[in-house]
């Protein structure tokens, strides 16, 4: 799976944006319900200033988790 989105444009931030990219699959059944496990990367960047503070970040690095769909 692959997510992408911009936001900011002046209103709240400056700038923001993410990228998601994961490899998912579902792992097994729980009373009906699928539980699919997800291992990935995530970037995200975000561009704040008020008055005198700045806020200017890129976090990123690996991901992973589960969700239960029902």
């Amino acid at each position: 799976m692959l997510r992408a989105d911009i936001g900011g444009f002046g209103v709240g931030s400056d700038a923001s944006w993410q990228v998601l990219a994961t490899y998912n699959w579902q792992m097994c059944t729980m009373s009906g319900h699928p539980i699919d496990g997800y291992l990935g990367y995530r970037a995200l960047s975000v561009d704040y200033s008020q008055a005198s503070y700045k806020y200017d970040v890129l976090m990123q690095g690996p991901v992973m988790g589960a969700t239960m769909r029902f």
